[in-house]
């Protein structure tokens, strides 16, 4: 009788991350709007990849070595061999084509979301024990040391005038850049949290107060449904962000945008929130890309085309090591959004429909949105959503009872995923 086969040795799986925190996407509008600590919406990889008997390496990987399957790093770290290899780097919002805007050291991408929240955190960025909101932090730095004059473009006259003349009051200036799911977020959120510090007395310096404002090359939350679009707008003008739609930043210098209307806007902080770039690292790999650079990957989700998903990612990763036949991915067809508006407060949209080729691949296209669903790639209306607009309390008219009820639902979301990474996990070694 013929001996059994030897089962094959586990495979030893390795992560490679900057660094032992990574954030969820998800809750960065309620960090930065005072709701969450840094731990409450970050992941501990160590004690991940302990549960998962794994190893990490916490380093930033800079290239590829297709041919001899190594993976690369550019502060000297030696090459790291694999035979299969998944790649999850995320993306960075383009600002390429927008001249000024890679070299000016106040304007900060979005993604990668740790990048923005170790600049947004002040010197040094956030510690694991950090709680301090982090989009708030080094703005409010900035309100403290605004002057009392015109000299910096955030410093502007109120309009006040006394006996002796016009007196100024420094006004800091917030812009985000993009509107989509995640300009709009962000734009809320930082307008709530800078207000709070400054009814709370926590501005040292001589601010008078903060404006937020949101430059859109289109209308507002492109490829949702109208009732969504103009809820959001006047809600958004309600909480003191002011929307420019239709215009777009063409040029940026030190302290202002050129908006393609002519408008130059001045601001003390700039926040990049548009649509998704690849890594540049991608195109040198040896593995296949698009036009636009993103690693090209088949049905299976292998390099060779179409977008990718988690799930079925980790499906087909695990029938490829034990040489199982792999599984077509088929992308849903609509998604939910829940979009936070800077206090405890949230509206309900849904992206995409069925049919649509554009939320095919609305994961490439997306503009860095961090709500609970992905934000779709149309231009202009979505379908409308009956059942959004009852959650939406009938299209706006309830809206101030809908919408508390509707954060509760997304804060309930959010941290369950959360506790599925950290205290789900249990004890682990």
């Amino acid at each position: 009788m013929a001996a059994a086969a030897t089962p094959p040795p586990p495979p030893r799986v390795t992560l490679v991350s900057r660094g032992r925190f990574t954030p969820y996407s998800g809750m960065l509008p309620g960090w930065a709007a005072g709701h969450y600590s840094y731990s409450d919406c970050h992941v501990d990889l160590r004690r991940l990849v302990s549960y998962a008997e794994a190893d990490l390496v916490e380093a930033e990987a800079t290239g590829l070595d297709a041919t001899g399957r190594r993976v690369l790093f550019g502060d000297g770290s030696p090459p790291i061999p694999y035979d299969a290899l998944s790649v999850d780097i995320g993306i960075t919002p383009g600002r390429a084509a927008v001249p000024g805007a890679e070299g000016c050291a106040a304007v900060t991408p979005v993604k990668p979301i740790d990048g923005s929240a170790a600049v947004a955190a002040g010197a040094g960025g956030p510690t694991e024990e950090a709680a301090a909101p982090a989009l708030s932090a080094s703005t409010a730095a900035a309100a403290a040391a605004a002057p009392t004059s015109g000299a910096s473009p955030g410093a502007v006259e109120s309009g006040k005038s006394t006996s002796a003349g016009p007196v100024s009051e420094p006004l800091l200036r917030v812009v985000v850049v993009g509107g989509g799911a995640g300009g709009v977020e962000l734009a809320a959120a930082v307008q709530y949290r800078l207000e709070a510090e400054r009814r709370a007395g926590s501005w040292t310096g001589p601010a008078g107060r903060a404006a937020v404002s949101l430059v859109c090359r289109g209308g507002l939350l492109p490829g949702h449904p109208p009732h969504v679009r103009r809820l959001v707008g006047r809600l958004l003008s309600e909480r003191g962000v002011h929307v420019r739609a239709g215009d777009e930043a063409v040029s940026v210098v030190p302290g202002e945008l050129l908006l393609r209307s002519g408008d130059r806007l001045p601001y003390d902080e700039c926040l990049w929130c548009t649509a998704a770039t690849p890594a540049a690292w991608l195109r040198r790999s040896g593995l296949p890309t698009d036009s636009g650079g993103f690693l090209a990957i088949n049905e299976y989700l292998q390099s060779d085309g179409g977008p990718q998903e988690g799930p079925p990612l980790a499906s087909n990763l695990r029938a490829f090591l034990e040489g199982r036949p792999l599984q077509p991915f088929v992308p849903q067809h609509t998604a939910l959004a829940l979009i936070s508006l800077g206090d405890r407060f949230c509206i309900a949209s849904r992206t995409g429909a069925p049919g649509t080729t554009a939320n095919a691949t609305r994961r490439r296209d997306r503009d860095g949105s961090s709500s609970s669903g992905a934000t779709g790639s149309m231009e202009g209306d979505g379908p409308e959503w009956p059942l959004g607009w009852l959650l939406n309390g009938c299209g706006g008219a309830a809206v101030a009872l809908t919408g508390p009820l509707l954060w509760l639902w997304k804060d309930a979301i959010d941290r369950a995923f959360m506790r599925r990474y950290g205290d789900g996990l249990g004890d682990v070694r």
